[in-house]
């Protein structure tokens, strides 16, 4: 019983697509979307497959650092004139 700091943590993830995988995708995602009453989620897949609005780019070296997935390299520190 009781509370535990994991019952605070809110878990996100996050699912990337290609758009083959999306043209493959589509009609599910938008007849789940519309059955949970998400109606603007169906449009914008429309919309995406439409070609309207190009899916914005993937900064896979952020994500990667945000998610803590692959470390990020670090350059040493700059060193103090006078010292060695």
């Amino acid at each position: 019983g009781g509370l535990h700091t994991s019952d605070f943590v809110k878990l996100v993830s996050m699912q990337y697509v290609t758009k083959p995988g999306l043209a493959g995708l589509a009609s599910t995602v938008t007849t789940l979307a519309r059955a949970e009453g998400l109606e603007g989620h169906a449009r914008s897949i429309e919309v995406r497959m439409a070609g309207a609005v190009p899916p914005a780019p993937i900064n896979r070296r952020l994500l990667a650092r945000r998610s803590g997935t692959t470390p990020t390299p670090r350059r040493p520190a700059a060193r103090k004139a006078g010292r060695r």
